[in-house]
């Protein structure tokens, strides 16, 4: 029986990847469908730096799954158009046709209408056209034969109505995806006009004469500017990290998928709260997440505004969320039993590192954490020439000085000393190993993951190693508690807040911090790091 029942199986999975193939971006997966993209280099920043998106469209069923993947191929190529505005944008942003009203499809469609019909009318009176027949796309058809064309194809990606309006459209110099949106419907005004015009045919086809309708004259559609249009501005005005790139990016496709038909110049106050509301109750964002997306819309008006596309920030006094207690305390430092328990686990006694550790940046990640406040990106992405030494002061230099780094924002650009347990512990002399070598990375084991992050494998590494050896099971002690962890110390070792700070390369709003050199001298960082003291803790003789 088992031999009956394989050819049935391996018929049926074949129809279904012939069809399958026939979809744009959709995949089959064992028995679960797939949206799968390629993205061009230009683009990846809008999406993590992939180079490819794999998203489970959670479905079996091939009819849902077409639907899904064609919005989602809609929803990105609105992203992607918006980005690639022309680069002319940045002094005064050109024309662009953002979103084409229904109304103005309407029209368009109808305009063909008129235009086709008129066409036939001379064609009829020079003798250019069979008894019987019509001429359309460079071919000659019979009423039966294009309703029959019409009826069969609907609102498919191919067939006759696609290619008139594809026609059409160059005939009229409007430039208008054909995988979007406006186009499916102009597509489908055009074959609905198509079957009223073809009542005027099948007569004229009978040889009785009917006067074509008067030709209806489309102006240019009404030119528009998004919020997506003002990310190519914003960053040559701003000089953004990649990340804050990928912030505003989401935030401006977030808001473009809420508001599709949204000029700049129509977004009012309310559009602004709508956005909000919808971002928390609709898209279940932490409250943190939907503040960052809003001061990003909040920033790309302003910049609206500098170039006089609106004439006011509609966004500035719209309120954030409120934080719940729970978000406020969303990550806690270590306690001081939390951290003894992580700096005598296995790997600090001298056994085997996991594969996943990654070898020494196993070890001395949670160390740098702990004593100097870097963030994990920060810290992962060290290159050997980054660890300098000056007026004999050992010290790191967090910065962004190779492509394949990147921070926060340029207030993150900083020195910090290190500290005195590091250099007992050996970390200098790790170092000197691997400049020896010939390593570029400290921690060259690491592999930028598929955002580009060389800390993303290895993160989920620490927080398995830390709930599963560690035993440290509160979900809100994570690696960045070890830098509130420093934050804390600094405190409780009596630092001020200003070299707190340069420290750890958070921005403060006093006015004279803005004056002198954009780094903070090493001799008071120095000093600082000379008081820190870690209470209770107890590390490792040697490493």
């Amino acid at each position: 029986m088992s031999s009956k029942r394989q050819p049935a199986k391996k018929v049926a999975k074949n129809d279904t990847e012939i069809d399958v193939a026939k979809v744009q971006n959709l995949r089959l997966r064992g028995r679960i469908f797939y949206y799968h993209r390629d993205l061009p280099s230009d683009v990846r920043h809008l999406f993590d730096l992939k180079s490819q998106l794999w998203i489970s469209l959670r479905t079996s069923d091939l009819v849902e799954a077409k639907r899904k993947c064609l919005e989602l191929t809609l929803e990105h190529d609105r992203l992607i158009n918006g980005f690639r505005s022309p680069a002319s944008l940045v002094s005064k942003p050109p024309p662009r046709v953002d979103h084409f009203t229904e109304e103005y499809l309407h029209a368009l469609s109808k305009a063909w209408g008129s235009h086709w019909m008129r066409d036939d009318e001379k064609r009829r009176s020079r003798g250019l056209v069979n008894e019987g027949e019509f001429h359309l796309l460079g071919m000659s058809h019979t009423p039966a034969s294009l309703r029959k064309l019409l009826l069969l194809e609907g609102r498919n990606w191919s067939g006759i109505a696609p290619e008139i309006a594809k026609q059409w459209l160059h005939e009229q110099s409007i430039e208008m995806p054909e995988d979007s949106e406006a186009f499916l419907d102009l597509v489908s005004m055009i074959r609905l006009e198509a079957f009223e015009c073809l009542e005027i045919l099948e007569l004229r086809a009978k040889g009785i004469p009917v006067k074509s309708p008067p030709i209806i004259k489309v102006d240019k559609p009404i030119m528009q500017v998004g919020i997506l249009n003002m990310l190519e501005p914003w960053k040559v005005v701003k000089k953004p990290a990649a990340s804050s790139v990928r912030v505003f990016a989401m935030a401006a496709s977030r808001f473009e998928e809420l508001h599709p038909k949204k000029s700049l110049a129509d977004i009012e106050r309310v559009d602004i709260v709508t956005f909000r509301d919808w971002l928390t109750t609709t898209k279940g964002l932490a409250a943190a997440t939907v503040e960052q997306q809003m001061s990003a819309i909040k920033a790309l008006l302003s910049i609206a505004l500098d170039r006089d596309i609106v004439k006011v920030n509609v966004a500035t006094k719209v309120m954030p969320p409120k934080r719940t207690l729970k978000e406020q305390d969303a990550r806690r430092p270590f306690s001081v039993s939390q951290l003894n328990q992580l700096f005598s686990s296995p790997i600090y006694q001298g056994k085997k590192i996991p594969s996943g550790g990654k070898g020494p940046a196993a070890v001395w990640l949670p160390l740098l954490a702990l004593f100097t406040g870097g963030r994990m990106e920060e810290l992962c992405q060290l290159r050997v020439e980054d660890v300098l030494e000056e007026d004999g002061i050992p010290y790191l230099f967090i910065r962004n000085e190779h492509e394949e780094q990147s921070i926060k924002n340029r207030g993150s650009v900083r020195r910090v000393p290190l500290h005195q347990e590091l250099l007992r512990l050996g970390f200098l002399t790790y170092v000197e190993k691997q400049r020896v070598r010939g390593r570029e990375w400290v921690f060259s084991e690491l592999a930028a993951d598929v955002h580009g992050k060389r800390s993303g494998n290895w993160s989920k590494w620490f927080s398995r190693y830390l709930r599963e050896v560690v035993g440290v099971v509160d979900k809100d002690v994570v690696f960045h508690s070890l830098r509130h962890n420093f934050i804390d110390c600094c405190r409780d070792s009596k630092i001020g807040e200003e070299v707190h700070d340069a420290m750890t390369g958070h921005r403060n709003g006093s006015v004279s911090r803005s004056y002198g050199s954009s780094l903070y001298p090493l001799g008071p960082l120095s000093d600082a790091i000379k008081q820190y003291r870690v209470k209770g803790l107890t590390l490792p003789l040697k490493l």
